[in-house]
Formats: structure tokens, sequence, C-alpha cells
């Protein structure tokens, strides 16, 4: 799961990225939002190993990492 909250109502992007910096997955894609939110990613089929979640909005750009075990 990944959760994150945001403060003011505005179009959010959630996408998940490889090591290499290609698109993996978008798990949100341009949509109002606000408030505490909860994204699931299903990763079977997704190699294990590490990966960044970034989430986009108009204010903000934060990236963290994901590590996807077996």
């Amino acid at each position: 799961n990944i959760e994150f909250s945001i403060d003011k109502k505005t179009e959010a992007e959630v996408s998940i990225y490889n090591q290499k910096g290609s698109l993996v997955k978008t798990l949100l894609a341009n949509k109002k939002i606000s408030g505490a939110q909860k994204l699931n990613w299903n990763v079977s089929g997704v190699v294990p190993g590490l990966y960044y979640c970034r989430l986009k909005t108009s204010d903000i750009s934060k990236v963290v990492k994901v590590i996807v075990g077996r």
C-alpha cells in the first residue's frame, strides 16, 4: 500500500518507476483529490528490486523508494 495526504484539493498523479527511470505503472492519473489517500500497487509479475514512487501535484513533487521483495 502507498499512503499519503494532501491538504487542499488538487490534481495529483502517482507513478512507479524502475531504477532506469522507466515508467512501470501509473496508480493515479490527474485526479482531483484531497485528504488521506491509500493506493494499492499489485506487484504480482513485477521483478523484485528497488522502485521509485513519485507523487506529483501542482505544488509538490515527492519521490520515495519502494522495495519489492519475493
